[in-house]
């Protein structure tokens, strides 16, 4: 079996806080933007696809996202953030077939149909989206440590490249999220 050549990535990036109001409210902003860097972001989005040769191509892509945490009392925090990781679509045309990621011509009709035997959707992610908030508070702090209590709430947003048919799946999912700290130091 022959070895898939390499292929060279990159991007660049950058990331701010910044305490806009001392002991009352921090700001964040980070971005990231370049080509084989889909496994750096939070959705895990792919690197490469393949050239018709077999070699390595590299995916452009962006991520992005902005924060803050207001500081309502010493013992109480409440945050919020929004982010998206987008790529663009990688494709190649070979005779009549357009191949690799978003290609246009790929039959997604089994993403939107209403299957009850769990069918399969083979749609290439476009964007993430997600925005959430949510609040920790410090129930105790003192000489034995610490103990918390947060929670979060937290919407996501996935779109998949537009397919035949101009079909253009996308999904959505609310969560919910509780955690109990102690610190002992």
């Amino acid at each position: 079996m022959e070895a898939i050549p390499a292929a060279a990535g990159g991007g660049v990036g950058g990331s701010i806080v910044w305490n806009a109001i001392p002991k009352t409210l921090d700001l964040q902003a980070t971005a990231l933007t370049g080509t084989g860097i889909g496994r750096y972001g939070s959705g895990q989005l792919p690197d490469v696809t393949y050239r018709p040769d077999g070699s390595l191509a590299p995916i452009n892509e962006t991520t992005w996202m902005v924060g803050a945490t207001w500081h309502v009392t010493p013992l109480l925090d409440i945050y919020g953030y929004d982010g998206q990781e987008a790529q663009h679509a990688k494709t190649f045309q070979v005779g009549a077939a357009t191949l690799g990621l978003g290609s246009p011509t790929l039959n997604l009709a089994s993403c939107v149909a209403v299957d009850s035997a769990g069918g399969s959707c083979p749609a290439n992610i476009e964007a993430s989206n997600q925005v959430n908030a949510g609040f920790w508070w410090r129930i105790y702090q003192g000489k034995f440590g610490s103990f918390r209590f947060g929670a979060q709430y937290s919407y996501i947003h996935i779109t998949a490249f537009g397919g035949a048919a101009g079909i253009k799946p996308t999904t959505d999912d609310s969560m919910v999220f509780t955690s109990i700290r102690y610190y002992p130091f």
